[in-house]
């Protein structure tokens, strides 16, 4: 479908090296910008269809995120992005979204997608599940877990620990979420 379209992955961690190999069969040009080293590709963003950006977007609001020390400020990406691309990624700030917005780039957030959502905290809950059972040098079974917040992915996890025997207490400042906690 894409076969004469490029796509362009900026930032990330080593899931974005994954999508990579998926998109070599979906598009005719792949290219990501991980490391310093590959900024020279912004020069060339034009020829780039799809911009594919990490999750999340930045950690400190300011950088693009990626585990490659890339040093890309998002200030100084949007500078190169045009109407001609298509964009992709998620925790846009207003700033972001204005920007986007007043040069009609069409942008899609991945978390305004709730099947997308739903699958990213299932997968992280199981993360976090790996991380306690590769640590724990004994059962978990009867022990207890303080979660602090009870977004879309405290939640799964919740459930995962309880199923797993684990004693769970939740807090969080939403009296809402916090209301939805004590349910569970």
């Amino acid at each position: 479908r894409y076969m004469n379209q490029k796509a362009l992955i900026i930032g990330g961690d080593k899931r974005q090296e994954y999508l990579k190999e998926y998109l070599y069969s979906k598009f005719s040009e792949v290219f990501h910008i991980r490391y310093p080293a590959d900024i020279w590709a912004l020069e060339e963003i034009e020829s780039f269809s799809h911009i594919i950006l990490p999750i999340p977007l930045s950690k400190d609001k300011e950088n693009i995120y990626s585990s490659g020390n890339l040093c890309l400020k998002i200030d100084d990406l949007t500078e190169f992005i045009k109407p001609c691309h298509k964009v992709f990624g998620t925790g846009f700030d207003n700033k972001t979204i204005d920007f986007f917005e007043d040069k009609q780039i069409e942008y899609y957030d991945f978390m305004k997608d709730k099947t997308f959502k739903r699958a990213n905290a299932l997968l992280t809950a199981q993360g976090t599940l790996k991380l306690i059972f590769d640590n724990t040098e004994d059962y978990i079974v009867g022990k207890k877990a303080l979660i602090i917040g009870f977004g879309d992915v405290a939640e799964t996890l919740a459930e995962k620990l309880r199923s797993n025997g684990m004693e769970v207490y939740i807090t969080a400042r939403n009296k809402r979420r916090l209301s939805l906690a004590n349910l569970y």
